[in-house]
């Protein structure tokens, strides 16, 4: 007996399923020691007809006890479990343990199936075969559902018994997917078939009478009945109506529509106006108990009057009276037609008339009932054997996915092997350069992020798009990103999906859930924001001060015009003195600007005199450590508090573990694929070698390199002549007597 071990994976205890024999471990160990207890059928890609076995109570989830009982009939079933982990659809009959009725029942319907499918000689069966029921049965007759097809049977008179049985009693689909009669149908058939010969044979009796009392006007009689039968609701409910006036002639009142009620009446509504017709009453009731058969009658039921006066009424009263009808005449003709009513009334309910009387007879005294009678009997007689074909279908199903779908549900070992994908993955994403295999359905975006928003993992959610023979197909799946950055992953990016059975769909990402994904992009996350915040100000401040540079100088030129028109005024009166004004000012606004420029980087080269280079940086790593120190933290610890089980709990698995993703594990579901071995990988870029070919390339590039030497230069030159302290001082000795003149012109 081999010992229950469990092993840490991904931070958590769990059994470990290695072997087939690991599962005979699962019912042993309490089930708060599995990492699932519940998941929804639809959480798992794997073959539809397993989970419908799986879901026994057809809830359309997976729980402890559903996956106990599926264990232990499994391995009551199958004496060689070796084969479990191989995920092989392929049973060997020799594997199934026939110690007991059960198995020697799945054994035998092995060997029926095989026998149906003409497969001689073999000792193993296939799922396809399991599968393939329509075939399995169609090959015989007798396929165990008591249900017999007429174009099985090879009698062509028993077949034509069937046919008319089915034509009368009705079908049923057998196993096949043909439709035939049971035993029941027989049995009904044979009930309803004595009754109208019964029925039938009274009729008979009496048209040989010269005087029946049944067929009173002899071959007319049954067009007359129909006639009566088909108006008489209709007269009773007429003459009931008179008997309410005679009553209470206030009630006359009731059938005539007063002008709110015609406007209440919907007349451009044809179905409407069908509706009140039929409910009215043949014509307005009266106290005589006469109904006129005139144009004033009732239009839904006109035809039928009509014909009940011509074939009956005419009859029963003189040529005079052919368009009334009182109550006296209307009971004496329901009393002609009394005893035809009632041996009416006696014929069975059944579809059984549309085969004649003769061809009843002779089904009933030929041998053919008997022969469909010992057919159906022998189809059931085996029906259990075949019944096992669904049983066959399911072991062989467990076989081939019960060991898989536990090593993804009692521990998650597969989840984590990133040799082949999980069954509870529903595909690989790649985008961005990356793969991204960590997805699942979602069936309720809004409910699945308000828990999955918990979890501390950084979720897309995409919408899924594909065609399958010309038919549109989508679905909703979140993607954890685990591992990376998030710097070109956003709202409607476009990647690709590959599900599992190889299909190729589109995706694009719809919404995302942020949270760290690596320590690296957390720590500089402060940084980009910091350099979004100042650029976004920058352009701000530029726009600013291109607007107030733009209004001061339609102010100057402005300004500029006036001063002309006021200077030929003054020309006019002292012309050397204007001229020389005129120089005056141009040079004391150049000393002006001259002076505040100088003051400017003056000021500038004195206080970075005063810092030294080691300070600044000090400053600049302070900050930089007083910025990354709490982001680290802040990340790290969300990062540790990833919970894998909080993404499934999103999609209503009930998870028993906090499954931790660390940044390690993370590698498994979020990462770039190697390159394959042996390749080469340049370093050099091809697209310099394009480049080179154009004619200028060279010349643009010196030109950009020698501007940027003279920026450099006139920049250290600038910097250099302001931090000598003599040149300052003599630059500021110029610049105050100018300074001084300036205020004097002004005073």
């Amino acid at each position: 007996m081999r010992k229950i071990k469990i092993k840490k994976l991904g931070g958590v205890s769990q059994l470990a399923i290695e072997v087939p024999e690991d599962l005979d471990q699962i019912c042993k160990l309490d089930k708060t020691h599995w990492i699932a207890t519940s998941a929804p059928c639809d959480s798992f890609i794997c073959d539809q007809a397993f989970l419908k076995y799986m879901d026994s109570d057809k809830n359309n989830r997976i729980r402890t006890e559903e996956i106990k009982n599926a264990q232990e009939w499994l391995f009551r079933m199958l004496s060689d479990k070796s084969r479990l982990a191989e995920k092989t659809d392929i049973l060997h009959l020799s594997a199934i343990d026939t110690s007991h009725p059960e198995g020697t029942a799945l054994h035998a319907a092995a060997k029926r199936i095989l026998t149906n499918l003409k497969i001689k000689d073999s000792d193993t069966i296939t799922l396809q075969q399991a599968q393939n029921r329509q075939d399995i049965v169609a090959q015989v007759t007798c396929n165990g559902d008591g249900i017999i097809p007429p174009e099985s049977i090879e009698d062509p008179e028993t077949s034509e018994v069937a046919h008319d049985i089915m034509r009368s009693m009705g079908s049923t689909e057998d196993a096949s997917g043909v439709q035939g009669i049971t035993i029941k149908h027989l049995d009904s058939f044979l009930q309803d078939a004595q009754a109208y010969l019964g029925w039938n044979k009274k009729s008979l009796a009496q048209e040989r009478q010269k005087h029946s009392s049944i067929f009173v006007w002899g071959e007319d009689t049954a067009q007359a009945y129909n006639c009566i039968h088909a108006i008489k609701p209709k007269i009773n409910e007429f003459f009931n109506l008179c008997h309410l006036i005679q009553f209470n002639q206030e009630f006359e009142k009731k059938f005539i529509l007063d002008e709110k009620e015609l406007e209440q009446l919907k007349i451009n509504d044809s179905e409407s106006l069908k509706t009140y017709l039929s409910e009215a009453p043949l014509r307005i009731p009266n106290t005589e108990e006469i109904l006129v058969i005139d144009e004033h009658i009732n239009p839904m039921y006109r035809n039928l009057l009509n014909n009940f006066k011509k074939t009956v009424l005419s009859k029963i009263t003189s040529n005079s009276d052919v368009n009334k009808l009182d109550k006296n005449i209307w009971e004496k003709i329901q009393e002609v037609f009394s005893e035809y009513s009632a041996w009416q009334a006696e014929k069975p309910e059944s579809q059984i008339g549309i085969i004649s009387a003769d061809t009843l007879q002779k089904h009933l005294n030929g041998p053919c009932i008997d022969k469909l009678r010992k057919l159906m009997e022998k189809d059931l007689a085996i029906g259990n054997e075949l019944q096992q074909v669904m049983d066959l279908e399911k072991l062989i199903l467990y076989q081939k996915w019960l060991f898989e779908f536990l090593r993804n549900f009692i521990s998650f070992e597969s989840l984590f092997n990133p040799a082949s994908p999980s069954i509870i993955q529903v595909g690989a994403l790649i985008m961005d350069g990356r793969v991204f295999s960590l997805c699942t359905k979602v069936t309720n975006h809004e409910e699945h992020r308000n828990i999955a928003a918990k979890s501390n993992i950084c979720i897309m959610y995409l919408s899924i798009t594909g065609k399958i023979k010309e038919i549109s197909e989508t679905m909703e799946i979140a993607t954890a990103v685990t591992s990376g950055t998030m710097s070109n992953l956003y709202i409607g990016k476009n990647g690709v999906f590959f599900t599992p059975d190889g299909r190729e769909w589109d995706a694009k990402v719809t919404d995302i859930i942020i949270n760290p994904v690596s320590l690296s992009e957390a720590l500089l996350m402060p940084f980009k924001k910091l350099s979004s915040f100042i650029e976004k100000n920058i352009d701000r401040f530029r726009s600013s001060k291109y607007n107030e540079m733009e209004k001061g100088l339609v102010k100057g030129i402005d300004e500029a015009g006036n001063s002309l028109s006021a200077s030929k005024e003054v020309r006019k009166q002292s012309q050397p003195k204007a001229s020389n004004g005129g120089v005056r000012d141009l040079v004391l606004g150049g000393s002006i600007a001259i002076a505040a420029l100088g003051s400017s980087f003056a000021f500038i080269t004195n206080t970075l005199k005063n810092v030294s280079l080691l300070n600044i940086l000090s400053v600049i790593l302070g900050l930089m450590i007083l910025i990354a120190v709490p982001t680290i933290i802040g990340a790290y610890i969300k990062l540790r508090q990833r919970n894998l089980g909080m993404f499934l709990e999103a999609c209503q698995w009930s998870i028993n573990a906090p499954f931790r993703l660390t940044v390690k594990t993370g590698l498994l579901f979020t990462y770039v694929p190697g390159l394959p071995k042996k390749t080469s990988y340049g370093n050099y870029d091809i697209s310099n070698i394009f480049l080179n070919q154009k004619p200028d390339n060279k010349n643009k590039w010196l030109k950009l390199i020698i501007y940027i030497l003279i920026a450099v230069l006139f920049g250290l030159t600038i910097g250099y002549l302001l931090s000598r302290t003599e040149i300052t001082e003599t630059i500021v000795h110029y610049i105050n007597p100018a300074l001084s003149a300036t205020e004097t012109v002004n005073k």
